[in-house]
């Protein structure tokens, strides 16, 4: 069995757990499922970026999020392909059944 990865932040982590940590990446998920997961934490962070841009008329927010989105727009975009690609070397590696 592979080693679980935390998915707990550093707030949750400073709680000192003897149980090791409480939120977990499933350690036997595959790498398309993984993908998809970050993908999914980008869009996430994307989301909550826009509208801290449209929700402040500070010029200095809206840059600073303009500054972020530089680096989290294409890791979606990026994050994607990977998916597409690990989606479809996924299905092509399981055993086509035929039915009789």
């Amino acid at each position: 069995m592979n080693k679980p990865i935390s998915l707990d932040s550093p707030m949750v982590a400073n709680w000192q757990f003897d149980s090791g940590p409480v939120s977990v990446l499933n350690p036997d998920s595959t790498l398309h499922e993984r993908a998809a997961w970050c993908w999914q934490q980008v869009v996430t962070l994307n989301c909550m970026l826009n509208i801290l841009a449209t929700g402040h008329n500070d010029p200095e927010i809206r840059s600073l999020v303009n500054i972020v989105q530089t680096f989290t727009d294409p890791l979606e975009s990026v994050l994607e392909t990977v998916g597409d690609k690990t989606n479809a070397i996924e299905q092509s590696s399981k055993p086509v059944e035929v039915e009789v």
